[in-house]
């Protein structure tokens, strides 16, 4: 059993997990330009779009709304405290259950994650999508499945689909485990501006113990809320060796927005962190995560 500062680790590696889709909409380089500031950290025309699709009242204000309630597209966007003051306290406001970024194709396409209760709006977001593009986008939808390969979905008339994977946060996890057995160094490519904050201003330079830290919580918070809770004794634990990690070597690059970008060499105990951080390249970090902002990813070295 591993041990930190004295104290024994919690037994279970792992217990939180999510439900969550992994979608790729293959466009023309017109639609993708449309869709480019859903991957550049802008997010309001996509979020009103989404209203106005699901809308079925007459108020103009969705705090007015007396159906606001029952509005699917509300309740996503709400992104509303859990009743549980407990899980207020360790996790306070949720994150969006949906995040956009690039592939790592160079064909025009864009990427969409739906977590939890955003895979039952499916049908939501591709209409919205259809919307914002000018054009019927189904038929141009494909998903990852469990071996990371591409897959056509098939939709139905009411906008169902019928082949959709379902992943799972946990398994995801396991088939990750195996890439970092041993591992003591990992390559980390911000490929979009990483905005963190720490003791409240925004890191200009990386911290591995933030960094860590910060991943730690949005996986935990996002399962808390939108899938199974974790073990919070172990993930306290974890995070607090996160001072263990150094960059010991670092690239950055230039950008014309705020936020850390670049290539860097990371050393520290990743047999524990390193599955994480893969399960955390899925999702993004740091401010404007839902909008392509904060991507990244993970490769062990030694």
């Amino acid at each position: 059993m591993q041990e930190e500062r004295g104290r024994p680790l919690p037994v279970a590696p792992f217990c939180m997990d999510m439900n969550l889709v992994r979608l790729q909409l293959s466009l023309t380089a017109w639609t993708a330009e449309a869709l480019l500031p859903l991957v550049s950290g802008q997010g309001s025309s996509f979020e009103s779009a989404l209203l106005r699709t699901c809308c079925r009242g007459s108020w103009s204000d969705c705090a007015e709304c007396l159906q606001r309630d029952d509005c699917q597209a509300y309740m996503l966007l709400a992104r509303t405290l859990s009743p549980d003051p407990d899980l207020v306290k360790r996790h306070q406001k949720p994150g969006l259950p949906y995040l956009f970024s690039l592939p790592a194709a160079s064909a025009p396409s864009v990427c969409l994650t739906l977590l939890g209760p955003s895979i039952d709006a499916l049908a939501l977001f591709i209409n919205t999508l259809s919307i914002l593009t000018g054009g019927n986008v189904r038929s141009h939808v494909y998903a990852f499945d469990h071996q990371a390969q591409l897959l056509q979905l098939q939709f139905q008339a009411d906008g169902q689909c019928s082949n959709l994977p379902l992943l799972s946060l946990a398994e995801l996890y396991e088939q990750q485990r195996s890439q970092f057995v041993g591992c003591r160094s990992v390559e980390v490519i911000f490929q979009t501006p990483l905005r963190l904050r720490h003791h409240g201003r925004e890191l200009q330079h990386l911290q591995p113990v933030v960094l860590i830290r910060g991943l730690l919580r949005r996986l935990s918070s996002l399962s808390a809320y939108y899938g199974t809770a974790g073990n919070t004794d172990y993930f306290s634990s974890l995070a607090a060796r996160a001072d263990q990690v150094r960059s010991v070597e670092h690239h950055p690059a230039e950008v014309h927005q705020r936020g850390i970008c670049g290539r860097y060499r990371l050393q520290g105990p990743f047999e524990e962190f390193g599955p994480y951080l893969a399960l955390g390249s899925l999702l993004n970090l740091g401010k404007g995560a839902a909008y392509g902002m904060g991507r990244f990813t993970v490769e062990p070295i030694e």
